[in-house]
């Protein structure tokens, strides 16, 4: 197996899963709930601006539609692309972020815009392996895809208990406000 090309760069290597997880259910929780109009707090109970703010600060793991690849082999000069294109829906970005756990040799693909292509470029001696690399790396993503789908489903889960204190906080702010401002006009 000399002459033998992987297609695509590193996946699940270049950005850490957690340190955005933890970004959204800190930063990106607080933002949402100072972006709630005053007027939602008189309208919505504490509970119901909590679902506001998780839906908004909840992540959607890649939903992976291995059923549906397309195989493709292409000549090359003295050789062959052969290629695996698996469609997908999510954030592209999730294919670039590291999982807890992970491994020291994670799947190589080229990330399209609703697709994932893998395989390798090979010479014509050396066409047989591909199919194993193929299976190989189809079986390294359905594990990665399985830590980051456990990764995202705790952090959606841990959301509303940390949004609840949030909205409670602003809450008593705004009420703080308004009486600020009926003492003013008096």
């Amino acid at each position: 197996m000399a002459n033998m090309t992987v297609i695509g760069n590193v996946l699940f290597y270049r950005m850490d899963l957690d340190d955005d997880l933890r970004r959204l259910a800190t930063d990106g929780l607080r933002q949402e709930v100072d972006r709630l109009q005053d007027g939602d707090f008189a309208q919505h109970t504490d509970e119901k601006l909590v679902e506001q703010v998780v839906a908004k600060a909840s992540m959607t793991p890649l939903e992976v539609a291995f059923d549906k690849a397309t195989s493709k082999v292409e000549e090359r000069t003295k050789g062959f692309r052969a290629t695996k294109a698996i469609p997908f829906k999510g954030s592209r970005h999730l294919w670039d972020m590291k999982t807890n756990p992970r491994t020291i040799n994670p799947p190589h693909g080229e990330i399209g815009i609703r697709e994932l292509v893998i395989g390798k470029e090979v010479s014509e001696p050396d066409a047989d392996p591909v199919k194993q690399y193929i299976d190989g790396v189809v079986a390294k993503l359905r594990e990665y895809l399985d830590y980051q789908e456990a990764q995202i489903r705790q952090h959606n889960g841990n959301l509303p208990a940390l949004a609840l204190p949030l909205v409670q906080q602003r809450r008593v702010r705004l009420a703080k406000a308004a009486d600020l401002r009926k003492k003013l006009e008096e």
